[in-house]
């Protein structure tokens, strides 16, 4: 019995020894993070007119992830990303993620600019000097948002 327990005993210590070495090996493969927090994207910004930039040390020429959070047009915030800016930075990417006002205190049509104002700010600060604009979202709006956008935006005339 006791070298049962000896035995049992030093497979728990050879498991917790290699769990931190898995440990150390996962955070040595992290990148380091830069955040930049409450950039305005506004002039002059409004209240939650602000947005978030996650980026690798020393990031240039990278593809921009632009995320816009849920939460039906009246809650969500922009540091709900979860694990999302480590993972795109480790894999060579910068994140932006933005807030914008709610309803009832602004219609859809001002939050709906809100975003996009937020996408122009990107386009114009961070994505002329990167490889590209992705976006990621929680709901179908990004898709009507990115559309009205790119029309009256970036395409005028289309």
């Amino acid at each position: 019995v006791g070298r049962q327990r000896s035995m049992h005993r030093t497979s728990q210590i050879a498991l917790m020894v290699i769990g931190c070495a898995a440990a150390a090996c996962d955070l040595a493969a992290t990148a380091a993070q830069e955040v930049r927090r409450d950039v305005p994207y506004a002039t002059p910004p409004l209240e939650r007119q602000v947005l978030d930039i996650y980026s690798p040390a020393n990031a240039k020429n990278l593809p921009v992830v632009f995320w816009i959070h849920g939460g039906g047009w009246r809650r969500g915030d922009k540091a709900g990303v979860g694990r999302k800016p480590q993972a795109l930075v480790n894999r060579g990417m910068l994140l932006v993620s933005t807030n914008y006002r709610f309803l009832p205190n602004v219609t859809l049509q001002q939050m709906t600019g809100d975003i996009a104002r937020s996408i122009r700010w990107v386009h114009e600060h961070e994505g002329k000097t990167r490889a590209g604009l992705r976006f990621l979202d929680t709901s179908v709006k990004t898709h009507r948002i990115i559309d009205q956008y790119v029309r009256r935006s970036l395409l005028p005339g289309a």
